[in-house]
């Protein structure tokens, strides 16, 4: 299962920045699901920290 969540983090991070579009990811095991999920997880991180450094 470990491997998996990595393949999560690893494809998120390569739709944030461009490289793979969602429509290319299979939903074989809800992997579109997830990383859609992680993508937003970890854009409400960047504005957090945006947020918490403005203050």
């Amino acid at each position: 299962m470990k491997e998996k969540s990595v393949l999560v983090k690893m494809l998120a991070e390569k739709v944030i920045s461009g490289e793979v579009k969602i429509e290319q990811i299979g939903n074989r095991l809800n992997f579109r699901k997830r990383v859609i999920a992680y993508v937003e997880y970890l854009k409400s991180l960047e504005h957090k920290e945006e947020t918490n450094q403005e203050v």
